[in-house]
């Protein structure tokens, strides 16, 4: 189960600039402008839709876009809106840089930047070559990405459908692609999904923008065993997908999309014996984590973590330090985005927690969830530990059931419960 939360905030501008701009200014960037003035709720959380470019492929002026580019000269409908332009003016519209002047870039950077990602792809990004090369860089991605809302993203028997909301009103996109997704990883809003024939070609999908960017087929034997992962590394300021075989001591796969044109090997010869991976990696900034959930009778393995560093493609395995001599039934590994935490069950509803920062597990002293044993009898079942709402804010419980129930939040601050 996965939860967000949105808020919003307002935002006040002076209104004496609105003529002084639209005189200067042609009609699709006044358009614009008028766009920024007149949006007076934005998202100030940080994002989780990322616009496929960032991955260092930005697209070049095809004849698609410049299909695109007539359609908005002429007054078709382009998105939520109906633009027109006088003949005069119905020359190629990436022509337009001369009244880009008008205004620094840095103020265009501020205005854009705050505009949908969809009408960024849709329309500004063809508008001229200055928008064109402002939005292609990594600090408008990321400027644009703290005005995006959070979404969530369905996935149906047929199709993935997409469901955000936006100044109080639930939108929902269906995602139409060219192969039915069988395996998904996210990341910043991107989806990593395989094509199911072959299960040998991966595509990096925006469902927000709906733009799907093809990596190379994989290599080594085909298999429905690989699993996939996708990540940011910081530092490089690029995303890497990675995937690995379900089965023990199975080769690793490396890739980083729009630079390599081929997958890497991963080298885990050092690891020693690998333990049969069963699920994706925990994604947390610049690394991902394998980790196995275990029970009192997997202590020697069940503990152990392999942790991939995304800049220098190394991979490490670490050991939670749990004494053997408590009495523990079970222990379940959550990411709150920054690090990894281990939940170990103590009792029915007990459990302590224990969490990884640069390779160092620590166990968080004072730090107990304990529903208590009125909260077992309650519910009659057991309760799994499945995500953080807010890390040692709350955290998200289910009961271990094999059919659809309520969850249950547990607030960490106060005690409280609630359905």
């Amino acid at each position: 189960m996965l939860v967000f939360s949105a808020q919003s905030a307002q935002l006040d501008v002076i209104p004496i600039f609105i003529p002084i701009f639209l005189i200067k200014l042609n009609v699709f960037k006044s358009f614009a402008l008028i766009f920024f003035l007149s949006s007076n709720q934005l998202s100030m959380n940080f994002p989780y839709h990322f616009p496929i470019n960032i991955i260092r492929h930005p697209p070049r002026r095809s004849t698609a876009n410049q299909k695109a580019a007539e359609k908005v000269i002429t007054g078709q409908q382009t998105g939520d809106y109906c633009l027109r332009m006088c003949k005069k003016r119905k020359c190629s519209i990436m022509s337009m840089d001369s009244s880009s002047s008008s205004l620094p870039d840095d103020m265009w950077f501020q205005i854009l930047a705050q505009l949908p990602a969809k009408d960024i792809y849709d329309l500004a990004r063809l508008v001229c070559w200055n928008w064109y090369r402002i939005i292609y860089t990594h600090t408008f991605i990321y400027t644009n990405l703290q005005y995006t809302p959070y979404g969530l993203l369905f996935k149906c028997k047929d199709m993935p459908i997409f469901v955000t909301m936006k100044q109080g009103r639930i939108e929902t996109s269906m995602f139409n692609a060219p192969f039915s997704p069988s395996l998904w990883a996210t990341s910043n809003g991107l989806m990593v999904t395989r094509e199911p024939r072959t299960m040998t070609i991966y595509y990096i999908a925006n469902p927000l923008t709906k733009q799907v960017f093809v990596l190379p087929p994989t290599i080594g034997p085909t298999s429905a065993s690989w699993l996939c992962g996708i990540g940011y590394a910081p530092v490089l300021m690029e995303y890497k997908v990675v995937v690995t075989n379900m089965m023990s001591n199975g080769p690793w796969g490396i890739i980083t999309p729009g630079v390599d044109t081929s997958w890497r090997p991963i080298q885990t010869d050092h690891l020693g014996f690998l333990r049969w991976i069963s699920r994706p990696p925990l994604i947390t900034e610049g690394f991902m984590h394998w980790t196995f959930d275990g029970s009192c009778s997997e202590k020697k393995i069940g503990n152990q973590v392999l942790t991939l560093d995304l800049e220098t493609e190394i991979v490490t395995k670490s050991c939670v330090p749990l004494s053997y001599d408590e009495d523990f039934d079970h222990w379940k590994y959550l990411s709150t985005g920054k690090c990894i935490t281990v939940l170990i069950t103590l009792g029915k509803c007990l459990w302590e927690v224990w969490e990884m920062k640069s390779g160092e597990w620590r166990k968080l002293e004072g730090v107990v969830i304990d529903l208590g044993t009125q909260m077992f009898e309650q519910y009659g079942f057991e309760l799994v530990p499945i995500g953080w709402l807010k890390y040692l804010g709350g955290a998200r419980l289910a009961r271990s059931l094999s059919f659809p129930t309520s969850g249950l939040q547990f607030s960490l601050q106060s005690g409280d419960q609630g359905n």
